[in-house]
């Protein structure tokens, strides 16, 4: 068992008050996960997330000690949530679909900006 430590950045910059007045700041948050070296369960849902993904999300930013992502590690505790959560996000990136890669990028940027997000 791990745990790995997120910052929530963008969207969820909780606001702090100080004396003179408020100001932002990066929260973080210990969430406990499960390792696939350690779980059947989740390694077959870490590789048919991989399975579907494109490409270029083969390997991670910021990988775990495992090799994962940060944010597939965090869904580890239920590894259902996370099989259909992030073989969700292949299908939509699916290549047999109308849009092509480069205007799913710009519209998950126009949204990001709009949204004052940066994930």
């Amino acid at each position: 068992m791990q745990f790995h430590v997120l910052k929530l950045h963008g969207c969820f910059r909780p606001r702090v008050p100080n004396d003179r007045n408020v100001h932002h700041f990066h929260a973080m948050t210990w969430i406990k996960t499960v390792s696939p070296n350690e779980d059947e369960q989740v390694r077959r849902a870490v590789e048919d997330q991989r399975a579907m993904y494109p490409a270029e999300y083969a390997n991670p930013v910021h990988p775990t000690g495992d090799g994962t992502s940060g944010i597939v590690a965090s869904h580890s505790l239920i590894p259902d949530a996370l099989r259909h959560a992030f073989c969700t996000f292949g299908a939509l990136m699916d290549p047999a679909l109308p849009l092509s890669r480069r205007q799913h990028e710009m519209i998950t940027t126009v949204v990001s900006v709009t949204n004052r997000c940066r994930y």
